[in-house]
């Protein structure tokens, strides 16, 4: 019985050296993460429960495509035309009715958000300042949504957008004196705003029909800090109140409610848009390609 223990043990050794000569090293994770290679350029994520798949924004393709059982199947959804400074979309969310809401970054001159309908029908909404450029995205409700901005070196924020007849859209700051908001979720009575540029995830409390000046970032609560050089980014949460976030450094951390900090991966390469199918219990990320390394992909990490 105790002649297989020492190779498990040199099996073991191996594998964790192989993975240092990776870069990779993994915290309270089951397995690695798998890694799938993408023909395209992906940002955001989205997973839908009730269809069993994830869909993915496409800057190379400006649409949304869909993947499942470990591939792309060939479906897409066609989005607004881009502009001269390119796709540029970032988060992308679905209300349950089935409208989709896809940032668009645009650069400091092009910033928009875009809709499309349950029939597939793309909009891009008017009325808002193409100066601020847009990543995060969050629905509140039917036609509401909040928004992640900023303005290079001069503001950032979060607004609610009220989507109008006609795709009008009116835009109301609820946050301000933010430097980069990437990652905005809402949980229960909380609205919780990774500042990418301060490397700070704050809490603010959130009442969606109160009407007045918005919020200031120093009346946030701070739940977790990182050095701002990591490039906190996009991030999703469970049904409990945890939160997943992925890092520009290549890390991936776990935030409970109460404000502790898990890291369940290092060494990837970049990182932004972060899925979770919590039933299947696994998260999926997009990792950027890099020169030096592979091409875009999305990495699947099992959760014990």
């Amino acid at each position: 019985m105790k002649a297989w223990r020492p190779r498990v043990r040199r099996l073991l050794a191996v594998s964790l050296t192989c993975m240092a000569l990776m870069g990779l090293s993994l915290a309270q994770t089951a397995s690695v993460p798998d890694l799938h290679p993408l023909t395209l350029a992906p940002n955001g994520l989205w997973w839908d429960p009730s269809e069993q798949q994830l869909y993915l924004t496409d800057d190379v393709g400006n649409r949304l495509v869909v993947w499942r059982d470990g591939a792309l199947t060939g479906r897409s959804l066609t989005l607004p035309p881009a502009p001269a400074s390119g796709a540029g979309l970032g988060q992308l969310a679905r209300e349950p009715g089935g409208r989709w809401w896809v940032t668009r970054f645009g650069f400091g001159k092009d910033g928009s958000v875009l809709t499309i309908s349950p029939d597939g029908a793309p909009l891009a909404l008017s009325g808002l300042s193409p100066q601020r450029r847009r990543i995060a995205v969050q629905v509140v409700d039917a036609g509401r949504v909040l928004i992640g901005w900023f303005v290079k070196d001069i503001a950032g924020g979060v607004s609610l957008l009220t989507l109008g007849k006609d795709g009008q859209a009116t835009e109301a700051d609820v946050v301000e004196g933010l430097v980069k908001p990437a990652g905005v979720v809402l949980a229960g009575d909380h609205l919780l705003v990774a500042d990418q540029g301060t490397g700070r995830l704050l809490s603010f409390p959130w009442r969606p029909q109160t009407s007045g000046r918005p919020q200031d970032a120093s009346a946030g609560r701070v739940v977790a800090r990182w050095d701002p050089d990591a490039g906190i980014d996009l991030m999703v949460a469970d049904s409990r109140g945890t939160l997943y976030i992925g890092a520009r450094a290549g890390f991936l951390d776990a935030v409970s409610s109460t404000g502790e900090v898990r890291r369940l991966v290092s060494g990837l390469q970049p990182l932004r848009g972060v899925a979770l199918d919590e039933a299947g219990r696994r998260l999926m990320v997009v990792e950027l390609g890099r020169p030096t390394g592979h091409g875009p992909a999305l990495r699947v990490l099992p959760l014990d």
